[in-house]
């Protein structure tokens, strides 16, 4: 019996109709299409969300896409179909010039979407040759094997449109990544895969499935890696033990937070060393020149350094011009001495040490 056809005014009424297909009248319909075609030998693929689900992936999808070969006219596919009266086809070659056929077939009273996709129209993610690239898988007990893409090439494809806020890309993926079989194979051609993608999935892995961070770092080859080797991503990338991995978005942002502290901390301590500093050396000087002060008073010689050379000239010329001398010669010290201290109160210290020490030496005429 030949086939139905559809104008594209029934479209919308079919695609309603197939939404309330189930996961068991999907498979009987892909059965249906993948028989006929093994029969004429055209290499064809199942992809998409129905291939991840058949796989084990837990996750229902309305779409049943097909990879169909580009060295075939898709009119040509379609009339591959034409003898089966289960299978609902368009009527007009307008309806496939973007290079998908929807068709439906009918398992009961209910109708099964199918799209066709041909391998040369852009932006399905197909592998330039769909029968290398291909698997057979048994969907049905006792029937032919049907061909699926290929877990390499499917992955590929998925990752091409993971990112666009589709909850189900990301589901599928992560289970070929976290699966006992396939995660292997997914790292066989992880690096085709972008590394802000790879990044970006292990980063919502962590986020939604944090304990199987391992299984999926391995299946993208995200391991650990080192501080000078990481690419930026944040989360995307695990520190190694001594090393500081920047990552993708912000791992790298805890450790120069502590860094900043440990500088600041530094700074800190610099600046208090100093102040203390500060405040030895004006306590010291002080003391000092107390220090000169009594030890004039009781030898009658001063032991200043800074004035040891102007008081012994001064008392060769008199006893006078001493006292003016070591006057003149403690206003510079006292002066000195004020630069480095912190408090009025340690100047006037040394101030007073001064004149202290200046009538001590007017006093030692008596003494010489």
């Amino acid at each position: 019996m030949p086939c139905h056809y559809y104008p594209p005014a029934d479209l919308d009424d079919l695609e309603e109709e197939a939404e309330s297909a189930t996961p068991q009248q999907q498979r009987a319909a892909l059965q249906i299409i993948g028989d006929i075609f093994n029969g004429t030998g055209l290499a064809y693929a199942l992809m998409g969300g129905m291939n991840f689900f058949l796989r084990g992936s837990g996750r229902a999808t309305q779409d049943v896409d097909l990879a169909v070969s580009g060295t075939v006219q898709l009119a040509a596919i379609l009339d591959m179909l034409n003898n089966d009266e289960r299978i609902t086809r368009p009527a007009n070659r307008m309806s496939w010039l973007s290079g998908v056929a929807r068709i439906f077939v009918r398992i009961g009273t209910q109708q099964v979407q199918i799209d066709l996709k041909w391998q040369r129209a852009e932006g399905h993610g197909m592998p330039a040759n769909l029968a290398t690239a291909s698997e057979g898988i048994q969907i049905i007990a006792n029937q032919t094997a049907v061909r699926f893409l290929s877990i390499g090439p499917l992955v590929k494809a998925k990752f091409q449109s993971y990112g666009r806020g589709f909850e189900g890309d990301f589901t599928d993926l992560f289970f070929v990544c976290t699966h006992a079989t396939y995660g292997g194979r997914v790292r066989q051609i992880a690096d085709d895969i972008p590394i802000g993608k790879r990044e970006a999935l292990l980063e919502e892995t962590i986020d939604n499935h944090p304990n199987d961070e391992d299984a999926v770092r391995y299946a993208l080859k995200l391991e650990e890696t080192s501080g000078s080797e990481s690419s930026g991503s944040g989360k995307g990338t695990k520190r190694s033990p001594g090393g500081g991995a920047g990552g993708g978005g912000g791992g790298g942002g805890g450790n120069g937070t502590k860094t900043t502290k440990t500088a600041t901390a530094t700074s800190r301590t610099t600046q208090q060393s100093s102040s203390t500093g500060s405040r030895t050396s004006t306590t010291t000087g002080s003391s000092t020149m107390s220090t000169a002060s009594r030890t004039t008073a009781g030898s009658g010689v001063s032991t200043r350094p800074s004035a040891t050379s102007s008081s012994s000239a001064s008392l060769t010329s008199g006893m006078k011009r001493l006292a003016v001398a070591d006057t003149k010669t403690a206003s510079p010290s006292s002066r000195t001495t004020q630069p480095t201290s912190r408090s009025s109160a340690s100047t006037a210290t040394a101030q007073s040490s001064a004149t202290k020490t200046s009538r001590t030496v007017v006093s030692g005429k008596t003494q010489r």
